[in-house]
């Protein structure tokens, strides 16, 4: 989900909840504290987390990137999918 945009610099502040994104959490297996904790969810809430696209203009093709919060280059798994998604927005 689009949050906010700001052309003049080719960013798009975006909202996404990946699924699959705390995996360590699905892998685990749960102790007897977790079998004892009946009142807590067996799955776990998935929150979307904000990120940043950026489009820039190199020669003549243009550069998508996905940023996290902090304005770095995110290379996770969770960055290839929003890539991977828009990609098929624009076919």
């Amino acid at each position: 989900m689009v949050e906010d945009r700001d052309r003049a610099k080719g960013l798009y502040y975006v909202r996404y909840a990946d699924p699959e994104g705390d995996m360590k959490r699905k892998d685990e297996k749960p102790g007897l504290l977790d079998k004892l904790a009946f009142w807590k969810s067996s799955t776990p809430e998935v929150r979307p987390e904000q990120y940043r696209v950026s489009i820039a203009q190199q020669s003549a093709n243009s550069e998508v990137r996905v940023l996290g919060k902090d304005g770095k280059t995110e290379s996770t798994g969770t960055a290839h999918k929003i890539l991977s998604l828009l990609h098929e927005e624009l076919k």
